[in-house]
């Protein structure tokens, strides 16, 4: 349980990002959306009233194609939210649109592309083909 000065203290820093929120700075958004995602690792609780408006700034700012630092701290708060179990229904409302922006979003290192493709060839390669060894006939 948090002490009364610090719950108080919380709530200052939550109405401070908030307002960030709506910052011009892409870079003061970017910080808004990492101490989101950690606040929503360790005092999900404190989150919980905010819920909706956290959702949609995570949301918008996954979808900002001006600044990719931006979506990628915004990329990151999803998984976190995800392992909230105690609050599964929070949010559902809002999963096709965040799962749409996941897929429409998504970015693969070159390493990662290879090992995709190299995992699609083998998976989809006839037999005899892409390291796959036919039995010898009987």
């Amino acid at each position: 349980p948090m002490p009364p000065s610090g719950a108080a203290s919380l709530d200052a820093v939550l109405n401070a990002l908030f307002t960030l929120t709506g910052d011009d700075d892409s870079l003061v958004r970017e910080l808004v959306a990492k101490c989101l995602t950690r606040l929503c690792k360790y005092h999900f609780g404190v989150l919980v009233p905010h819920m909706d408006g956290v959702l949609g700034f995570m949301l918008h700012e996954l979808q900002n194609d001006d600044d990719e630092a931006l979506q990628f701290a915004a990329a990151n708060f999803w998984p976190v939210f995800a392992h909230q179990t105690e609050h599964v229904a929070t949010g559902a409302h809002l999963l096709p649109q965040i799962i749409a922006a996941l897929f429409e979003n998504m970015a693969y290192g070159d390493d990662e592309l290879a090992l995709l493709l190299n995992d699609d060839r083998q998976q989809f390669a006839p037999a005899g083909v892409g390291g796959q060894h036919q039995p010898p006939p009987q």
